[in-house]
């Protein structure tokens, strides 16, 4: 499907199955366009693709901040946190992103996944930080067979968040837990957008620095 403004849009060679990269979408968000416009677009794509797109990534540390920092908050009406199974067959599960907005669902399918240290950190820095951050933490669920809200508490969002990656076990989880918490800190304390992001790194720098210092 041709689409005048995200271009080319796959159907991945199955009747109504779309999908385009999340690369694509956070070029388009960075040239500069207002969220209003930006989601007013999303959520026109969706009436076209039968109210389903997938948005694919091939890393496990997707740039998923830039397309949730450039979505109206007001037009999230959930985000919801699945494992799934189709994605890469030699781990556990990796965990997908979905963001549902008035015309339908952006299905957001990187590589998230806790078999590993630095693939958990990336679990934490790349999707729950950015949720905390944005105060977006409060409309998300998992759903893991049944859908349960994201706890408000860092520590058992961490929990959660591990759990349904079917890796439950992270040797960090001090850290994770130390790092959402800022991300809530900062949500709280009005920060939003691009500030946001800065002062959470702030933060955990210092954190961090004062750690090796003692």
């Amino acid at each position: 499907m041709d689409d005048f403004y995200f271009g080319n849009v796959s159907d991945n060679g199955k009747a109504g199955e779309y999908s385009l990269s999340l690369n694509r979408l956070n070029n388009l968000a960075g040239l500069g366009v207002e969220k209003q416009s930006f989601t007013a677009q999303l959520n026109r794509l969706l009436t076209k693709a039968d109210c389903h797109v997938i948005v694919n990534d091939g890393t496990s540390y997707p740039d998923f901040h830039t397309l949730i920092n450039h979505i109206e908050s007001e037009a999230i009406s959930m985000i919801e946190l699945e494992a799934r199974t189709d994605i890469n067959e030699s781990v556990n599960a990796t965990l997908a992103c979905n963001i549902y907005l008035a015309e339908g669902v952006l299905h957001v399918r990187p590589h998230w996944c806790g078999y590993k240290e630095i693939r958990a950190d990336e679990i934490i820095d790349t999707l729950l930080v950015p949720l905390f951050l944005l105060n977006l933490n409060s409309k998300t669920a998992i759903n893991d067979g049944e859908k349960q809200k994201l706890a408000t508490d860092p520590a058992e969002a961490v929990h959660q968040i591990f759990a349904l990656s079917k890796y439950p076990r992270q040797s960090r989880q001090t850290t994770y837990v130390t790092d959402v918490s800022f991300a809530q800190s900062v949500a709280e304390n009005g920060y939003f957008g691009e500030s946001a992001f800065r002062e959470y790194e702030k933060l955990r720098t210092e954190n961090r620095n004062k750690s090796w210092a003692s």
